[in-house]
């Protein structure tokens, strides 16, 4: 058996976001189920569910949508900043929402894409203060 606490996230880490690695460039990735990209996701598919339900959902046209919808998710909401990015002469690459929708978008960097989003789901990235809090409690239960 579990304790039920075991299971939580922690929620600050979740809006706040935790560091990806990836490729030398460290990613500042919120948690998918955080409240900014849970309201954005919420928004965007009510906006466009009647679009995406008339062209049929396993049309070209309504995949496209879907791709738009996660890049702009991702872009405005998970992903919330990076270090170490440069472009190819050196230059750091600040990072910003529109450019981060495009790398997202552009298919070249699809694993860099799906990095993201793994790590965003990964309950393990968002556990640290919430599992403290059950060892503390289980050393506390132990030297009573």
């Amino acid at each position: 058996m579990a304790k039920l606490n075991a299971l939580a996230i922690d929620l600050d880490l979740a809006n706040q976001g935790t560091w990806a690695n990836y490729g030398g460039v460290k990613f500042l990735v919120r948690r998918h189920s955080a409240d900014e990209p849970s309201t954005l996701r919420s928004k965007l598919v009510m906006e466009h569910m009647d679009t995406i339900q008339g062209l049929g959902p396993d049309s070209e046209e309504a995949k496209k949508l879907q791709d738009q919808i996660e890049v702009q998710v991702l872009a405005e909401s998970v992903l919330i900043g990076w270090e170490n990015l440069e472009d190819d002469d050196g230059n750091p690459i600040e990072f910003s929402v529109e450019k981060a929708k495009e790398i997202l978008a552009d298919k070249r960097f699809g694993d860099l894409r799906t990095a993201i989003n793994n790590h965003s789901f990964s309950r393990e990235h968002y556990q640290r203060k919430a599992e403290k809090a059950v060892a503390e409690s289980v050393k506390g239960s132990a030297d009573s």
